[in-house]
C-alpha cells in the first residue's frame, strides 16, 4: 500500500466546464486541497468531479468537489491571474480518470493509523469525525 503522507503533486486540471488550469493538489487529512491557478477567469462551483494529470503523466480523479476559497484575482506588473481552492471529498490515483457517475469500482478497502487520535480529537472539538465507504456493483 503506498502511503501519501506529506503528499504534494502539480499538473494540469480539467473542470467540468471544460477549463484545463495549472494546480497542485496537496494531501493532509482535513487540510487535503487542490490549489488551481489560471490567467483565465474560472469557477468551480460547478464541478463536482476533477479529473488531473500530473507531469510524470499519472492520473488523478477528484470525486465531489467543495469550494473551499472561491476565485480570487491577482496581478505581478501589468499580467493578472486567478486562483481558487477546492477540497475532494475522494481522491483516486491511476491510469485513467473515474468520475463519480461511472460503475468501475468493485470495492474499496483502507487501513487508518491514528484512529483513537482522531476520534478523541473530535469528542474534543465537538465534531463528527467519519469515514465513508463506496462499493459499486
Amino acid at each position: 500500500m503506498k502511503k501519501y503522507k506529506d503528499f504534494r503533486k502539480s499538473g494540469r486540471f480539467v473542470l467540468s466546464t471544460g477549463d484545463e488550469l495549472h494546480g497542485e493538489l496537496v494531501l493532509s487529512g482535513g487540510a487535503t486541497s487542490l490549489d488551481l491557478y489560471s490567467r483565465e477567469f474560472f469557477s468551480t462551483q460547478t464541478s463536482r468531479d476533477i479529473f488531473g494529470t500530473f507531469h510524470d503523466l499519472s492520473k488523478v480523479s477528484l470525486l465531489h468537489c467543495i469550494t473551499t476559497q472561491g476565485l480570487g484575482t491577482g496581478t505581478r506588473g501589468d499580467e493578472r491571474y486567478h486562483f481558487g481552492s477546492v477540497f475532494p471529498r475522494f481522491v483516486l490515483f491511476g491510469d485513467e480518470h473515474i468520475s463519480s457517475d461511472d460503475r468501475k469500482v468493485a470495492e474499496v478497502s483502507f487501513a487508518v493509523d491514528d484512529a483513537p487520535t482522531q476520534a478523541a480529537m473530535a469528542r474534543r472539538e465537538g465534531t463528527a469525525s467519519a469515514a465513508k465507504l463506496l462499493i459499486i456493483d
